[in-house]
């Protein structure tokens, strides 16, 4: 997981996996507050995040659903990382 070294610019890390599998070995790795749920249908509010970073995942998204449900969790000067 690259979520450690978010950790060193961030005061909070919320890393998102749709697979319960894979989130819980993220948190066994630490560092990062893991939540199980879809890229298209994340369970934040609106205006939460200011980074959205994505790693060898995208393939997997519904890019359209993905970048608007991208848009309502971040707040305007938000940056998206892929």
């Amino acid at each position: 997981s690259d979520s450690p070294r978010f950790t060193r610019i961030a005061r909070r890390t919320v890393a998102l996996d749709a697979s319960d599998p894979m989130a819980t070995l993220g948190r066994r790795i630490g560092a990062a507050d893991w939540v199980v749920a879809s890229a298209e249908r994340m369970p934040f509010a609106d205006d939460r995040f200011d980074l959205v970073a994505v790693g060898s995942a995208l393939h997997w998204f519904h890019r359209a659903a993905f970048i608007a449900e991208t848009a309502r969790v971040t707040r305007a000067t938000a940056s998206l990382v892929v």
